[in-house]
């Protein structure tokens, strides 16, 4: 049962990663230029890098939204006595593993909202991935 109360840090965590790896490829994506692909026309090369750039956003604010309100609502749903046991556990507690139980219930018509934002960001990232290989463009460093 330990595993109940340890699944919200390695979600949380699994977000924060996933968070930073996308903020880095958005600001490699912000920073491309027309002029880095002289094969790709200007007009297309921007249409890509604008559904490729949105695809991200997206994604990053719902996993991001979703790692804050997560935190905030294990702080406010649950008590901050109990957060903190969560977050570093000294032993387990049936009662700790019915709120956190109660706090799911809570929590998931959020996670219903984060899927369809998150299937969003797929449907754009599809988009950037057909204009990208019909464009042959190739991210800085992939060959």
């Amino acid at each position: 049962m330990e595993a109940l109360i340890l699944a919200p840090i390695a979600v949380w965590m699994i977000l924060l990663a996933h968070g930073i790896a996308w903020a880095f490829r958005r600001s490699k994506c912000s920073r491309l230029e027309a002029g880095d692909f002289p094969g790709v026309p200007g007009d297309r090369f921007e249409q890509w890098r604008r559904v490729e750039l949105r695809s991200i956003e997206i994604s990053l604010w719902v996993t991001s939204g979703l790692l804050l309100v997560g935190v905030i609502l294990a702080i406010f749903v649950l008590g901050p006595d109990v957060f903190l046991s969560l977050v570093a556990p000294r032993q387990f507690s049936w009662a700790l593993a019915i709120i956190y139980g109660s706090a799911i219930a809570v929590v998931f018509p959020y996670f219903l909202l984060c899927l369809l934002g998150l299937t969003i960001s797929a449907m754009y990232g599809s988009k950037a991935k057909r204009l990208k290989k019909s464009l042959g463009i190739q991210w800085p460093g992939k060959a």
